[in-house]
C-alpha cells in the first residue's frame, strides 16, 4: 500500500478458502489495531466471492473490550484493539474455493511500516448442518512511502545552447 501524502489510503486484503470442505455458512472475526486501522467501505467487500448471498453481512466496527468480541481478541490488546464481524452465507457455491470476501480498511497510521491484523474463525457449518473446524492466521498490511512523490508532470530541461522542449514520455534527448 503506498502513502499519498494529505489523503486516505485504503486497502481490501482478500480472505480466501482453499480446501473448501462444503461449507454454507462462515462466521469470522477480524481485529486490529486502532491506531493504524480503521474499517473502511463495506459497499464491494462481496463482489468476487464465491460465497455470495443476500444474507452476507460485515458487521460494525466495535471496540476490541466490547462483549461480542473481547473473548476472541488476546487481553493484552482488547484496549486498543478494533474488530468487525464477517459473517457469509451460501448455497451455490458450497464445494468452491476462492475469495470469500475483501477485508475493507482504511489506514489511518501516522508512521509507515507493517500494520498487522488477525482473523479469528467463530463458526463454521457444511450443507448439512454440520459443525467444521477452519484454522487461519494474522496477516500484514505493508505501508510504503508513494514512489511516485518527486515525480510532476511539467519540468524545465536545461540545454546549451538555449532551451529545448521536451514532451512528457520522452526516453532520450540529445
Amino acid at each position: 500500500v503506498e502513502k499519498v501524502e494529505n489523503t486516505g489510503s485504503f486497502v481490501n486484503p482478500k480472505v480466501t478458502i482453499e480446501n473448501n470442505p462444503g461449507l454454507t455458512y462462515l462466521s469470522f472475526l477480524v481485529y486490529y489495531d486502532a491506531s493504524e486501522l480503521a474499517q473502511g467501505d463495506t459497499e464491494d467487500a462481496f463482489a468476487n466471492s464465491v460465497f455470495i448471498t443476500e444474507d452476507s453481512v460485515i458487521g460494525s466496527q466495535v471496540r476490541g473490550t466490547n462483549n461480542k468480541v473481547k473473548n476472541y481478541i488476546p487481553y493484552e490488546l482488547r484496549a486498543t484493539s478494533n474488530a468487525f464481524i464477517v459473517e457469509l452465507y451460501g448455497e451455490n457455491a458450497v464445494y468452491e474455493d476462492g475469495v470469500v470476501v475483501e477485508l475493507p480498511f482504511e489506514i489511518i497510521a501516522d508512521e509507515l511500516g507493517t500494520l498487522e491484523y488477525t482473523v479469528v474463525f467463530m463458526e463454521a457449518s457444511d450443507e448439512n448442518g454440520n459443525d467444521v473446524e477452519l484454522s487461519g492466521s494474522s496477516a500484514v498490511i505493508n505501508y510504503v512511502a508513494d514512489p511516485l512523490v518527486g515525480i510532476y508532470d511539467e519540468f524545465t530541461v536545461f540545454t546549451d545552447p538555449g532551451d529545448k522542449e521536451v514532451v512528457i514520455g520522452t526516453d532520450e534527448i540529445s
